[in-house]
């Protein structure tokens, strides 16, 4: 319904070209479908986000440099740390669905691992060897007060 919504409702194009000339527009965009329960879409927000100021950045691991977590070759973009082999380690237990400042020109070798490690999870889930444990996310404040 969520995806539906944004590729075929007048109200999320007419959004989407208001934000296009904002400083993050897919940010701007994706934050106020989700965040506006009166638009009635399926799987929306209608809670208070800015009531809830220990919510989580699930979707993007970042390494920010105003954290001071170690960022192991110190290069940074836009004060995020470019995520090399010595940095995998912090991403090991994370509940963010991707990572953020990934270089493949930067380190062939941590993609790699990513890569290698999706792709044990995902068999060792398919032989049922391992589980993928959901009450983390179950439990998150926009997965119990949803728009249904």
């Amino acid at each position: 319904p969520f995806v539906d919504y944004v590729l075929h409702n007048d109200t999320a194009k007419e959004l989407l070209n208001w934000t296009k000339p904002t400083f993050v527009p897919d940010e701007t965009f994706f934050a106020m479908l989700n965040a506006n329960p009166q638009l009635g879409i399926k799987g929306t927000y209608k809670g208070f986000p800015e009531h809830n100021a220990s919510r989580p950045y699930l979707t993007r691991f970042k390494n920010w440099s105003y954290f001071r977590r170690p960022c192991a070759e110190k290069k940074y973009v836009r004060g995020i740390c470019i995520i090399t082999t010595g940095d995998l380690w912090q991403m090991k237990n994370a509940t963010q669905l991707f990572a953020n400042k990934l270089f493949i020109q930067e380190d062939r070798v941590a993609v790699g691992c990513l890569e290698e490690r999706h792709f044990n999870n995902t068999r060792d889930e398919y032989l049922g060897v391992k589980t993928f444990n959901t009450t983390y996310y179950e439990n998150l404040d926009f997965v119990k007060n949803r728009v249904e």
